[in-house]
């Protein structure tokens, strides 16, 4: 659902924070000790780092650039209280964008103090709609939807006619890919409105609407009918056929196992107009999210937990949007906070590992991949990343029975659905990634099997048709076979330098060199600083008796940190033609 809001209405520079502070090389800087060391740090994303220095240089310049980046790192670190406090002199000054409204809203609300504090907030929300983004728009329908919800219950009016709410999301009713946020937002609101009844009608709506909801709202919704109708929830079906489709994922388990056992569930998830404005913006920042604006996104995720620091689903995002943005020990400390038994434990402790992979702990990373294979001996995305971890530090006979057991488990799932077209490609990546370990332990038999399979499941992969047959060249064995696959390859993602130097390794086995010559030089256009393609290059020119030339690309691989294996025969080579 949020990929087709995503192609529906493109998201660049979503919360207008670029209008807000650019920063250019023509601009004036101050000359003020610390802003040097500040911008740079924001540069780097370093914001903690940068709110250091800035909270000192602003008690001591109101230099509107210094005030900008100030902010800018404030609602990155989620110091959402001082950044607010910049918000006026920002105004004062001229600066207007999104975030400014966004934020001074969220202030308004989550104030203890009620009076005028949804005035401010529903004036702060409304600012927004006047944008041409139609992000924007659509997020000011859902803020000022749950605006209404806040204010009636300030009045005491639970019994309130909820044609109300569907009319303010006419627009959004008829928008493409938004129907899942519209049937669950009446759903939240009529539920939290004490009208069961009419939360079913919508839900249902969702569910035959939805093809897949995410996660979340299948919480939500599951959630209702394990109060309302315990022994009729028809979530339990759906999360038992996304268990199978979305590789034995235990948070999906474990959703599965609360809603069989409802005692200890809450009676609903919303329990107020605030709580629900909250899954406002941890929705609309999930949108940025996925199209990977990790920066615009996180100050949202802020936002949510702001509103309902319970929020746990955003607490997670938020944490992934950091390791997304390499600040990985932020992302640490946020996801420590997850560690207590919820369904999304296992989540957070997978994101762990994986930022001790991203920081080179690989022993800590398996060691910790490990320990959860043990616990969830049938989640598929385990034993993947466990043999991941083991294939970057080359020790492919160890990765074996991972990657083995993890084919075991999705070939058991594909004959619980025959036709999941998504298991299948699945099937065929995992006997990709099977084959290279085979391949690199020596077992070329099984690796050829394992690679023949993958395409038998999905024929048109360029990088295992390009795989299996350098590797049959590399063999000097069905060259011509392997020739016509790399071709079909090329054809398939034009332009690739791997593929194109395959292309010219199979011309120089076959001893056709200026073909050979045409697909390597514009192999090396492409991937210039490529230690193989280099070495290649310099055998075809050899061969050609353009041995100067060859000279120099064999010297230019050994400077790429070519593989430790071909460093001595590339020096054989350079040696063989007299050169120290």
């Amino acid at each position: 659902m949020i990929k087709k809001i995503l192609g529906m209405i493109g998201l660049i520079s979503i919360l207008g924070i670029n209008s807000g502070f650019t920063q250019t090389e023509s601009a004036f800087r101050p000359v003020t000790e610390g802003y040097l060391p500040a911008y740079h740090a924001i540069q780097r994303q370093d914001y903690l780092t940068a709110a250091s220095y800035l909270r000192t240089l602003i008690q001591q310049n109101t230099d509107l650039n210094i005030r900008s980046l100030y902010f800018q790192a404030l609602v990155q670190i989620g110091d959402l209280d001082q950044a607010v406090g910049q918000i006026e002199q920002l105004r004062q000054q001229k600066v207007d964008f999104p975030l400014l409204h966004l934020l001074a809203g969220v202030h308004n609300l989550s104030n203890k103090v009620a009076g005028q504090r949804n005035v401010i907030a529903d004036a702060e929300f409304k600012s927004l709609g006047n944008q041409t983004d139609q992000f924007y728009q659509a997020f000011t329908q859902f803020l000022l939807l749950w605006q209404t919800v806040i204010e009636l219950e300030q009045l005491s009016q639970p019994q309130t006619d909820l044609k109300i709410f569907e009319q303010k999301l006419q627009q959004i009713s008829q928008r493409q890919g938004l129907a899942e946020f519209y049937w669950l937002n009446l759903g939240m609101i009529a539920d939290l409105l004490n009208q069961p009844a009419q939360a079913e009608i919508y839900y249902k709506q969702l569910l035959q609407t939805v093809p897949n909801p995410s996660l979340r709202t299948l919480e939500i919704v599951g959630v209702f009918y394990a109060k309302t109708a315990p022994q009729a929830n028809p979530i339990l079906n759906i999360l038992q056929s996304q268990y199978v489709e979305f590789n034995n994922d235990q948070r999906i388990l474990e959703l599965i196992k609360l809603f069989q056992n409802p005692g200890s569930l809450p009676s609903k998830i919303i329990q107020s107009g605030q709580q629900g404005m909250a899954e406002i913006f941890f929705n609309f920042a999930n949108i940025m999210s996925s199209q990977q604006e990790y920066t615009q996104a996180i100050p949202l995720y802020w936002m949510s937990l702001k509103l309902n620091s319970n929020l746990t689903v955003a607490r997670l995002g938020l944490a992934m949007n950091l390791v997304g943005m390499g600040r990985y020990e932020e992302a640490r400390t946020i996801l420590s906070q997850l560690l207590a038994p919820n369904y999304l434990t296992p989540s957070a402790r997978i994101q762990l590992a994986d930022i001790d992979q991203r920081q080179g702990q690989l022993e800590q990373a398996l060691a910790a991949f490990q320990g959860m294979v043990q616990q969830y001996p049938d989640w598929i995305l385990l034993h993947q990343a466990a043999g991941d971890v083991l294939r970057s530090q080359k020790k492919f006979e160890q990765a074996l029975p991972f990657y083995q057991q993890a084919l075991v488990l999705l070939e058991a799932n594909l004959k619980t659905v025959p036709g999941s077209v998504s298991l299948k490609n699945q099937i065929a990546g995992q006997y990709f990634v099977l084959g290279i370990a085979y391949e690199r332990t020596k077992q070329w038999p099984k690796a050829e099997a394992s690679f023949l399979k993958s395409l038998a499941l999905q024929p048109q992969q360029a990088p295992v048709m390009n795989y299996l047959a350098y590797t049959w060249v590399d063999q000097g064995i069905k060259l011509d076979q392997a020739l016509e696959m790399l071709l079909q390859a090329d054809r398939l993602t034009p332009n690739q330098g791997y593929i194109l130097d395959s292309i010219g390794w199979a011309y120089y086995r076959l001893k056709q060199y200026d073909k050979a010559i045409q697909y390597m030089e514009k192999a090396i256009v492409l991937d210039p600083g490529e230690a193989e393609i280099n070495d290649h290059l310099g055998d075809v020119y050899l061969a050609v008796g353009r041995k100067r030339e060859a000279l120099f690309q064999w010297q230019r691989a050994l400077r790429l940190n070519p593989q430790p294996e071909t460093i001595p025969l590339i020096q054989e080579k350079i040696l063989k033609l007299g050169q120290p």
